[in-house]
């Protein structure tokens, strides 16, 4: 998460959207905070720090001076079968945790996935993207989300509501950047797949068949999809 009280924004970083490339743009700008950002936590969720917030606030020494829900919050979503690839990829390249030795292949990887495995289920990975830009029954959710795939269109649209003028460089990429992710799927797996992020296909207009999204977002995430978070 970036929060900067210059420009008066707060980027979510959903994992494996090109998150580490757009943070990483934004956190050079003049009046990068580190007051509201959790050390303990990459991918904290909007509604996280919502509540840290929360209950900073009511601490006699919180610093009133921050409206921090006022400041413009965004986050970048991607197609979840083409996400599903990445983040398996990512595990076998830099093998962060030694449970991937037991995974044999990505079909292994997203059976166990779908069948619950606890070090699997608890990555912030796997978690629906929507979870980290909705704010049930609060006006504080994500007022743009973008999609990777239309990123520098999303983005600029991001820039201008701020003022500013951003060059992302693509870093973090795992090897499947410009692979076809329709190859490593069954249609059982792509159907289980469907069903682990049914959030984000119904909420972003996804679909197995085509990376790009059939129905764009690119705007504010709409009130009723948050509240089917609760």
């Amino acid at each position: 998460m970036v929060i900067n009280d210059r420009y008066r924004f707060v980027f979510a970083h959903v994992p494996k959207t090109a998150g580490t490339s757009i943070a990483a743009a934004l956190g050079s700008l003049d009046g990068t905070s580190h007051r509201w950002v959790s050390s303990a936590m990459k991918h904290e969720t909007l509604l996280d720090l919502s509540a840290r917030v929360s209950q900073r606030s009511d601490q006699p020494d919180s610093d009133s001076a921050v409206p921090i829900e006022s400041y413009l919050a965004f986050g970048f979503v991607r197609n979840p079968w083409d996400r599903m690839v990445s983040i398996y990829r990512y595990l076998q390249e830099a093998r962060p945790r030694p449970e991937i030795q037991a995974i044999t292949s990505f079909e292994c990887f997203v059976r166990r996935a779908a069948e619950g495995e606890p070090w699997i289920r608890g990555l912030h990975s796997i978690r629906p993207q929507i979870a980290f830009l909705a704010i049930p029954t609060r006006s504080t959710q994500a007022a743009f989300v973008g999609h990777t795939e239309h990123l520098l269109e999303d983005l600029a649209v991001v820039s201008k509501r701020l003022g500013l003028s951003l060059s992302v460089p693509h870093l973090n990429a795992s090897s499947n950047r410009t692979s076809d992710y329709r190859a490593e799927y069954t249609d059982t797996l792509a159907e289980v797949v469907g069903d682990l992020f049914a959030p984000d296909v119904k909420a972003f207009g996804y679909t197995f068949d085509a990376r790009p999204p059939a129905r764009r977002c690119s705007g504010p995430l709409p009130d009723v999809i948050a509240e089917r978070l609760q």
